[in-house]
Parts: C-alpha cells; sequence; structure tokens
C-alpha cells in the first residue's frame, strides 16, 4: 500500500533496514573513522575542502579571541598569557592556538584540547600550555571494545564516561609503522589522560566538538564536509574532466586511410587524441603507440591515403554543472557561495547581505560556543595567576564573570546603512555601543581609551602651539574646548 507520505517510504533512500531508531553512535561503528580519514584526505588534496576551513578560519577564528568584561588584572595576566608563546614547543600565540583549534575541529569534527604546565617556566609567568590532539588518534582500545575499561568506564570512540558523565580520553600513541596495526589498538598503546584531575579540580584536557551537526545521542563530532563528501569528490573529478576536455581540443586527432597508410612513419595508420601516432596492427593485432605528432607537423601520405579529423561532439554543459554543484557543497556546509567560492559576479548588494548576516550568525554562534570553553581556560589562569601573587584577589576574580568577543569579521557593504542602523537600534535601546562595537570584533573600552589618550594628546599639543583643540579634533575651527566626559557621552549617543 502507498503511503500517506512519500518520505516514509522505505526505498526512498534504499534503505535496507529501519536503523534510525539504534541512535547516531550505532549508525556510525567502525564507519566513524573512514569518514575521518576520507575528511582529512580531502582536506590535504581538494581545493574546495580546503578553502571552506579556509573560510572558517578567517572568518571564526580571524585574529582570535578578546576577553570582556572581566577585572582589569585577570584581563592583563591573561592579555600577557595570550601573547606570549602558549604551547609547549614556544611557537604559537593564543589567537594562533584558536585558528588551529577551528580548522581541526572543520576538518575532524573535533579536537582535543590540553593544559599541560610546562615545568621550564619563568616565575613571573603562567606555566599553563595549550596541546592540541587530533580527534583521529581518540579511540578505544581493542581489549574495551563493547565492555567497561579496567575502572570500569564506557569508552565509546576513545571517550570514557562514567555514569553517563564524560570523565576522560584514551589516546593511541603515535603510530610505528614496523607494529601491525591489531597490534597498535591494544591498551599498552595508549594512553588515559582524565578531563578534570581528581585532586585538585583542574581542567585537565576537553574535547572541543563542531559546536554545529550534533545529533543527540552523538558522541563524537563529525567533520563539516561530512554531509558533501561525495559531491566535493564529483566536484573535484569534473574540474578534471573539464581540464582534460580543454587539453584534447588543443590537440588534433587524425585517422588515416587507404592502401598505402600503414607506411606511414613506419605503419602508423592513426594519431591519437595526445598526438601519439599509433600503430595500425602490431603482432598481437592491437594498436600500438609508436611515437608521437608534433605541434604543428606537416606530414606527407603516400597517394591513395585520405586523412579524417576526430572531431568530439555531444559536449555536456560543465559550466553549468559545476556551478550548480558548487552552490550545493556551499549550502551543505552552511557557507554562502560568494564568500567560498570568491566569486561575486552574479550577487546584487540585497542577496549579498543576506548571504552574509546569515553566515556572520553563524560564526557568531561558533565563537559564543567555544568561547565557554576558554572562560574556563580563563579562570584556570586565574587561579594560577592568584597563587603566584600575581595581584589577584580572592574572591574578586572568582565572583568575576568574563566574556569573549570574536575577531572582527563585518564587511561592511554600505556602511551609511549600517551606521545609521546602528544608531538607530542605541537609540531605542534595542542594542548597546558595546554590542555593535562586538560585532565588528572590537572592545567599546578600548575605543574610549583611545579616543581619551586623542583628546589628552590634542590637548596638549593645543596648549603648546597655540591652535585651537576644536581644530585638532576635527570639530572645526573653533577655541571650544570639549572635555573628556563629553566626548564620551558624545559617543554613548552615537
Amino acid at each position: 500500500m502507498k503511503k500517506a507520505y512519500s518520505a516514509a517510504e522505505q526505498d526512498v533512500l534504499q534503505s535496507q533496514s529501519p536503523q534510525s531508531r539504534f541512535g547516531e553512535d550505532s549508525l556510525l561503528g567502525v564507519d566513524y573513522y573512514q569518514i575521518l580519514d576520507n575528511s582529512l584526505d580531502l582536506a590535504r588534496n581538494s581545493a574546495v575542502t580546503r578553502s571552506i576551513i579556509q573560510v572558517l578560519e578567517d572568518y571564526i577564528a580571524g585574529n582570535g579571541l578578546t576577553p570582556s568584561l572581566g577585572d582589569k588584572t585577570a584581563l592583563e595576566v591573561w592579555t600577557k598569557w595570550a601573547n606570549g608563546s602558549v604551547n609547549l614547543a614556544g611557537t604559537k600565540s593564543f589567537n594562533q592556538v584558536f585558528r588551529d583549534i577551528v580548522s581541526n575541529i572543520a576538518s575532524s569534527g573535533d579536537v582535543l584540547v590540553t593544559t599541560p604546565i610546562d615545568k621550564y617556566a619563568r616565575p613571573d609567568e603562567i606555566a599553563m600550555r595549550l596541546e592540541l590532539t587530533s580527534g583521529s588518534r581518540i579511540r578505544t582500545p581493542q581489549e574495551f571494545t563493547n565492555k567497561k575499561d579496567d575502572s570500569g568506564r564506557i569508552v565509546k570512540f576513545g571517550v570514557a564516561f562514567s555514569d553517563g558523565v564524560e570523565v576522560g580520553y584514551y589516546i593511541q600513541r603515535q603510530p610505528d609503522v614496523s607494529v601491525p596495526s591489531f597490534e597498535r589498538a591494544r591498551k599498552k598503546n595508549f594512553t588515559y589522560i582524565s578531563k578534570v584531575d581528581s585532586k585538585t579540580g583542574r581542567l585537565n584536557a576537553f574535547l572541543i566538538r563542531r559546536p554545529t551537526g550534533m545529533p543527540a545521542e552523538q558522541t563524537r563530532g563529525l567533520p563539516i564536509i561530512t554531509s558533501v563528501v561525495q559531491d566535493i569528490k564529483d566536484l573535484d573529478d569534473l574540474m578534471l574532466s573539464a581540464i582534460n576536455g580543454s587539453r584534447n581540443k588543443a590537440l588534433l586527432s587524425v585517422i588515416l586511410t587507404g592502401n598505402d597508410s600503414k607506411g606511414i612513419y613506419g605503419g602508423a595508420g592513426a594519431v591519437d587524441a595526445t598526438g601519439a601516432l599509433i600503430e595500425a596492427n602490431d603482432d598481437n593485432g592491437e594498436a600500438q603507440i609508436i611515437g608521437s605528432l608534433p605541434d604543428g607537423a606537416i606530414m606527407t601520405a603516400p597517394e591513395g591515403t585520405a586523412a579524417q579529423v576526430i572531431n568530439s561532439s555531444g559536449e555536456i554543459d560543465r559550466d553549468a554543472l559545476m556551478m550548480r554543484s558548487m552552490r550545493l557543497i556551499a549550502a551543505g556546509v552552511g557557507v554562502p557561495y560568494e564568500i567560498l567560492f570568491k566569486d561575486f559576479s552574479a550577487t546584487n548588494f540585497s542577496s549579498g547581505k543576506l548571504a552574509l548576516d546569515s553566515f556572520f550568525r553563524l560564526s557568531e554562534f561558533w565563537t559564543i560556543e567555544l568561547s565557554a570553553f576558554f572562560a574556563s581556560l580563563y579562570r584556570q589562569i586565574q587561579v594560577e595567576a592568584h597563587l603566584k601573587g600575581f595581584g589577584l584577589e580572592e574572591p574578586t576574580f572568582l565572583n568575576t564573570s568574563v566574556q569573549f568577543i570574536g575577531s572582527q569579521n563585518f564587511v561592511d557593504a554600505d556602511p551609511g546603512k549600517n551606521s545609521k542602523a546602528e544608531t538607530e537600534r542605541m537609540k531605542n535601546n534595542l542594542t548597546t555601543a558595546t554590542r555593535e562595537a562586538a560585532r565588528r570584533g572590537v572592545l567599546y573600552s578600548e575605543i574610549l581609551l583611545e579616543k581619551s589618550q586623542e583628546y589628552k594628546t590634542a590637548q596638549e599639543i593645543s596648549e603648546s602651539s597655540g591652535v585651537p583643540i576644536g581644530f585638532l579634533l576635527n570639530q572645526g575651527e573653533t577655541e571650544t574646548i570639549v572635555t573628556e566626559s563629553e566626548i564620551n557621552i558624545e559617543e554613548e549617543g552615537e
């Protein structure tokens, strides 16, 4: 009997069994690591996949995260730590590590961040460091598959649970190619790390998953290209086909016919698509390439030989097909086509703004979700700074919340319209100057401090040179002195 809803037909997706009832982890099974391998391979070898990851790095990570609304001393401690080397190798700042985190989440679906203590750190600096471990190394030891580990924890895809709470991770050591794969899967080749230190409460590790695309009851995050892997592969193949087709069009394919055609070039009777001469009949009765016809070559054929040029026909519209494929991929990963493929040729202001606004909301969501993890790191740094006597007094810093804002990723397609809209929102108490500045990736407090410094500098120059301060502040040739408070009030009103 035909179903009332076509989507309920069992063969609509060629599904052989009602698997959806078993949960996402059961559906993934061993396929999870194959999905991961395919995604990482495309990240290395596909220009389209690399572009997807690059866009997310640029718009979500950008220049990093900046804490705001925190205790002044605590902010200074964080800034000093973040601007230094935050990995054990001493090669990357916090913002560089954050960019790597976004890249790994995009390509692998998640990444494990550990917080080791640098034993070589100076006494006057924060010793906590950040190290990243690829999600591909978070695996379940062979001995704990479908059973609890030695401490009675359930392990799913390398993540350990106790009473349903995520408590730790099994990390496979860097593989030794001389050791068989089945041997590398044993627990002796794994390191276990607790999420939280049971004695100190310190955060040791945290598996950061992709903020979007996480179905219920799924332990691990999936790469952002999971649903479009085949589309990306097809597009890559289509591009290669187009290149080969264009190359072949530039070559001359000829078939020689006639009684004496076999005598040409030692028995060559045809030229293939690459310009290579093909022997009409070899000893086995098969065509054989014996040489090539140079570009622009002139060949003399015996009398009675006819030449027939072969032209390809029945060409498909590859450009249109590639365009549809690219737009499908862009929609599948949630990135506007214009941004992903850097093509604004067919985009007007309205459609472009809608696409950008939608993507900015996605970027902001990523930033908000990821900043929740970094807020816990911020608190951990505060505790270390307090214990080392860096000026943080208890319980002041413990009772102070912090917020992170993302990098400036705001594309102002129409500054006049956007500025007017921002002013109207603030005028109607629908937003604040702090929020509007955060949308543009800057701290409003820094804007006020800079303007205050500008005023002080202008005042000093005015007093020493006799030039009216209003002129220096672009307020006209007037001797009216504008106070710092008036500047701040004016900015609040804007």
